[in-house]
């Protein structure tokens, strides 16, 4: 701000407290790339990530593996026992698997 003189007398500030959204941002962006039961990495995640794995594994003439597991008879579980054992299941998978 300036004086009845013309001079610059003091400085006038805004500011925002951006912490809250930049939390909801992050957040949001984990829940979209997260399994929101076992908080394991979903789908789209491991697609870009294997994608970014073969283009420098092609770049940098290396090899890259994946390992596929499956849980024998995980149908029969949330069928004899419910969906809620099911869900238990992939959990305490998941914390393994961690």
């Amino acid at each position: 701000m300036k004086d009845e003189y013309g001079t610059v007398s003091y400085f006038v500030g805004f500011y925002t407290d951006m912490t809250g959204i930049k939390k909801a941002e992050q957040r949001l962006q984990h829940l979209v790339n997260h399994d929101s039961l076992t908080d394991l990495p979903n789908r789209l995640l491991f697609v870009d990530r294997l994608k970014m794995a073969l283009d420098r594994a092609v770049r940098y003439e290396k090899t890259v593996a994946v390992l596929f597991v499956d849980l024998d008879c995980f149908k029969q579980v949330n069928d004899t026992f419910g969906h809620n054992a099911g869900d238990d299941l992939l959990i305490q998978f998941s914390l393994r698997l961690k």
